[in-house]
């Protein structure tokens, strides 16, 4: 196991004093309102990483790099009376990983719930590719193609068998160790908001809306041919949208609930080609490295629209019929 080390250095959280002092007058007038604000955290200062290797394992869902840091600042507020509460929640703000979440209640009335989480998937970093994207093709010089070819065929001509693994990395190897490096990962943003309204009336509603926009890269396994397989770093950007109306229609001995459900996937990549590496041109004696330029149809977008009901109904005495 790789030593890693994360310091935070502990002694400057006490700078957290002077945040208070600035946020003192805004307390104070929230306070003459009846409404009382608490800062219950803060973490803040500067952050040193040392890694003895660059795994990305190591960080595979996190961001831990160097700089300034605020890891947490934790925020409440309430009326005397706790009809209203109010609770802000802010993790490793301004990093990959950052998450920022506001709840806010008025007991009996309406409520508002918001939150945004930034979650990173770190694949590989430094990985080596012969292919350089342009649009939706990964290309190969078109002359590094085609001397592979040439060497093939050359060594097919003098001794067919001879054409195996350890021919075909030896050609690849050199070119791969000369290829510029990438990293390989995702960063997918999350939106999550949900009002209510009426929660102790006859009718109350709900509005609920997900988002998730994710980007970047991920592994994918490729192939020309059976026992001829290799990776590309697929290109990824869609966007998912989920909303969501419900209400609740309440009665002295029952309830009806209705509710409307919209939901959309939309891929802004819909098909991805790449070079085959082992040749330029269309070559017979070699089946498992065709075709020339292969491709891949990515998901297609999608939308449903569906409905929901249901109602229930309480008989005096021990028994209930839902349906």
């Amino acid at each position: 196991m790789n030593d890693r080390t994360i310091l935070r250095p502990a002694w400057l959280l006490c700078a957290a004093a002077l945040l208070a002092l600035v946020a003192a007058p805004a307390a104070r007038a929230a306070e003459d309102e009846g409404f009382h604000l608490d800062l219950d955290a803060l973490v803040f200062g500067p952050q040193w990483v040392d890694v003895d290797s660059n795994s990305a394992k190591f960080q595979e869902y996190t961001d831990e790099t160097d700089g300034f840091k605020v890891p947490k600042v934790v925020i409440s507020g309430s009326d005397p009376e706790g009809k209203r509460e109010l609770g802000i929640w802010l993790k490793d703000v301004g990093q990959r990983d950052a998450r920022y979440t506001l709840d806010y209640d008025v007991s009996g009335s309406y409520s508002f719930f918001l939150d945004y989480n930034k979650i990173p998937h770190n694949y590989q970093n430094d990985a080596t590719s012969l292919w350089v994207r342009d649009g939706d093709l990964f290309e190969i010089a078109a002359p590094i193609r085609a001397g592979i070819q040439a060497a093939l065929e050359a060594r097919y001509a003098a001794s067919p068998a001879s054409v195996n693994f350890g021919f075909l990395n030896g050609l690849i190897t050199p070119l791969l160790d000369a290829a510029p490096r990438i990293d390989v990962g995702l960063q997918r943003d999350r939106t999550h908001a949900r009002f209510e309204l009426g929660k102790s009336s006859n009718l109350g509603w709900g509005l609920e809306y997900k988002h998730e926009n994710r980007t970047g890269s991920r592994p994918l396994g490729v192939a020309f041919g059976f026992n001829n397989v290799t990776e590309l770093p697929e290109p990824i950007d869609y966007d998912t949208d989920d909303a969501t109306l419900d209400g609740e229609w309440r009665m002295k001995n029952g309830a009806l609930r209705f509710g409307y459900r919209y939901s959309r996937f939309e891929n802004n990549i819909d098909t991805i080609y790449w070079d085959n590496p082992w040749r330029a041109t269309a070559m017979t004696n070699f089946s498992f490295l065709s075709p020339v330029e292969p491709r891949k149809n990515t998901c297609p977008p999608t939308r449903a629209r569906p409905s929901t009901r249901a109602r229930g109904w309480m008989v005096p005495g021990t028994l209930a019929r839902r349906s």
